[in-house]
């Protein structure tokens, strides 16, 4: 968590997120569902106003799915399949991130 929360200030977006469940402070990896329901429990919402950002497809994007939340897939650093993604919205530059998510939002 500590090293993707330094990049996404980097990035100037940190400040964007409400909440993180990374595996190494949740104490599971996606696609278990118990990572999603943290996120969940601690901005007290519906899995289903849940936007997950990630970049695989089986952990992130199906995860995701699986609890009924949205995915975003990001190809920023390396693309594992982007052309065949299941996810709501593709990411290819993160400064293009905050508006995909208020695209998922409409």
């Amino acid at each position: 968590g500590r090293v993707l929360r330094r990049l996404l200030a980097d990035n100037n977006i940190l400040d964007c997120f409400s909440s993180f469940a990374f595996s190494d402070e949740v104490g599971c990896a996606k696609p278990a569902p118990r990572a999603f329901h943290a996120v969940a429990k601690d901005l007290d919402i519906d899995l289903s106003e849940i936007v997950h950002i990630g970049d695989r497809e089986q952990k992130d994007v199906d995860g995701a799915h699986n609890v009924g939340a949205k995915a975003i897939l990001t190809s920023v650093v390396k693309d594992r399949g982007s052309t065949d993604t299941r996810a709501e919205a593709l990411c290819t530059d993160y400064k293009d991130l905050v508006a995909i998510v208020d695209s998922l939002n409409t």
